[in-house]
């Protein structure tokens, strides 16, 4: 009965819309070519039916939003929504809104999150009304790993693309220490931000990921067997300019029903956004957050990173003060060791005082080579480090993990490249 009801409603919608456009288009036919006015006479009085069912309808509609036979459903046809984008309180609204317990919910993102269910038949603990009412609305997205494509490198670092639905690659890196792992992750199809060290930006910006996709990423991770302890959002992209997406994605992997992963054990890759920043320092956790830096003075940096030309340091510098007085957490500065570039005593020094100024640690990177970039990494990392502990900053060389397969950010997606044209 309701299905009939539905169907009922949607022709009557969908009837009256077209009686109501073929109104119009006939007055204007009539109007700017002076036809005869016989024919739009007995239009409009066909119309006078259809344009009150029109109407009718709308109100059916959005009074049997309740019972799920309304707009709800109607939308819902159309495009489904992704599950995994939503939070548990989401999930309950909407479960409301389908007329069943809110109790469903926990139960839903149990499944999802905890066992890794790809299907809604799956959830055999949910009545079986309750889960064709859902697979009418939701879906359980997923992303794919792209033709197969997995390297993984002799320290058991593994790089993996996926595929999104719309046919856009990204790739995840998979870290792992003893029996625990480390999952890097994108936040975007390609960056917008273009640094001169980094292959994620040669492609340019293709979209957001969505929160989702992202978790996806983490939630393969452990499908395939890893006992993932640890996020960094790192990978493709700047996720401070996917905001939303990111925090979201950051309190489902949080949440006690989700991967139940510590905020302290999730850290947020930055190139220096500040307004970004003083958003994450009000999102209630205690989140750490890595900036990439590069060079300690202006010229240099905005000659390396693009958007330092937008963003000054000095404005940089009030922005991480101002997280790091309301989070009560260390940051930490990534520097990309560049062979006569940003390598020299005195880029040492400079970056000594700023980190001083802000307590903060350093971390010292390898530059990985990139295709069609003509810097190669430094061989100074050892006299940098001893100028910095020589000055009591907290500093350490990162170990390279993966280098043997191109695990960088963005490279291994770039060999791909033919696949990403539409």
């Amino acid at each position: 009965m309701a299905e009939n009801k539905q169907e009922k409603n949607v022709i009557l919608y969908r009837a009256g819309l077209a009686a109501v456009f073929a109104w119009l288009f006939f007055a204007g036919c009539s109007y700017y070519f002076r036809f005869r006015l016989e024919p739009l006479v007995f239009f409009t009085g066909v119309s006078h039916f259809f344009i009150p069912s029109f109407i009718l309808s709308i109100f059916s509609t959005f009074k049997n939003v309740k019972d799920g036979t309304g707009v709800y459903e109607i939308k819902a046809d159309h495009k489904k929504i992704n599950i995994k984008d939503l939070n548990p309180d989401e999930i309950r609204r909407k479960i409301i809104g389908l007329g069943c317990p809110a109790y469903r919910a926990g139960q839903i993102f149990r499944w999802v999150y905890e066992k890794g269910t790809e299907s809604f038949d799956e959830m055999t603990d949910l009545p079986g009304e309750f889960r064709d009412k859902l697979k009418k609305c939701f879906i359980i997205g997923s992303i794919r790993p792209f033709l197969n494509e997995q390297s993984k490198s002799a320290d058991g670092t593994t790089k993996v693309l996926y595929r999104l639905s719309d046919g856009e690659i990204i790739e995840s890196v998979i870290i792992p220490s003893g029996d625990e792992c480390t999952v890097c992750v994108s936040t975007q199809a390609g960056c917008r931000f273009r640094c001169a060290f980094c292959a994620s930006g040669m492609s340019g910006f293709r979209r957001n990921l969505s929160p989702g996709e992202i978790v996806d990423q983490v939630l393969l991770a452990k499908a395939g067997g890893c006992r993932v302890t640890r996020v960094v959002f790192m990978g493709i992209g700047e996720p401070l300019d996917n905001y939303d997406n990111l925090t979201r994605a950051v309190r489902i992997l949080n949440h006690k029903n989700g991967l139940n992963i510590g905020a302290r054990k999730m850290t947020v890759s930055t190139c220096g956004l500040p307004d970004g920043i003083r958003k994450l320092s009000g999102l209630g956790l205690q989140i750490e957050l890595s900036v990439s830096l590069h060079a300690a003075y202006d010229k240099l940096r905005q000659k390396l990173m693009p958007v330092a030309k937008h963003y000054k340091l000095e404005r940089l510098i009030s922005a991480l003060e101002d997280f790091i007085r309301r989070t009560k957490r260390k940051i930490t500065f990534e520097y990309v060791l560049i062979k006569g570039v940003n390598d020299s005593d005195d880029c040492a020094v400079k970056l000594s005082g700023l980190a001083h100024r802000l307590k903060a640690k350093v971390n010292l990177i390898p530059m990985s080579p990139v295709k069609g970039s003509d810097m190669e990494s430094s061989v100074r990392a050892g006299e940098f480090l001893r100028i910095l502990a020589r000055t009591c900053v907290p500093a350490t060389i990162r170990r390279s993990r993966g280098a043997d397969i191109n695990a960088a950010c963005g490279q291994l997606r770039r060999q791909h490249d033919k696949f990403l044209s539409k």
